[in-house]
């Protein structure tokens, strides 16, 4: 089904401050970062975060898609997938509109009962520009609470034996686990 939901437009500052917090998580210099640099591919996933209220949290306590979704009764959420279109560079200090909607929700029966992927969009706009420099869509799957006939988790063999065009091994530690959550 199309989705028709409302836009939401935000606008912040891509601040130094964020973005040195990242290179802390990921034990770089963070005084290499200044005020006008490029920011790095990859790092502005903390201006996708959205400001959801306590008591508007999902029941799972997932804090949103960054737009409201309609209630389809489904409380287990998973990330699909994301991919990431890179249009221009964003400038660190720059003041940059996110525009998110949900793009798309379509509602499925499985196997293991109803399901439904939700498709949410994000755009990045330094407010000088006139298009977006960084555009990341985001596929959600919502199930059923009845997770019975779920697939076990895949082993570390399973996961080493995957072949992909690029590769690069990232372990994350509980310390990182954190920081991540906590930018």
């Amino acid at each position: 089904m199309q989705d028709n939901h409302q836009l939401v437009k935000v606008i912040e500052t891509c601040s130094v401050s964020m973005v040195r917090r990242v290179a802390a998580m990921l034990d770089l210099d963070t005084q290499s970062f200044s005020n006008g640099d490029v920011l790095p591919r990859g790092w502005h996933f903390f201006m996708l975060a959205g400001e959801t209220r306590k008591s508007s949290l999902r029941q799972d306590g997932f804090p949103g898609l960054g737009v409201p979704i309609p209630d389809l009764g489904l409380p287990r959420l998973l990330l699909g997938g994301r991919t990431v279109s890179y249009q221009d560079n964003i400038v660190i200090s720059s003041e940059v509109e996110r525009t998110s909607f949900v793009k798309n929700i379509t509602e499925k029966t499985s196997s293991s009962g109803p399901m439904a992927i939700a498709t949410i969009q994000h755009e990045l706009r330094p407010v000088s520009f006139s298009a977006a420099a960084i555009i990341e869509t985001q596929t959600y799957i919502l199930l059923s609470g009845n997770n019975a006939q779920s697939k076990p988790p895949l082993t570390t063999s399973e996961i080493r034996n995957h072949k992909s065009e690029i590769q690069k091994q990232f372990v994350p530690d509980e310390t990182i686990l954190f920081q991540y959550s906590a930018l």
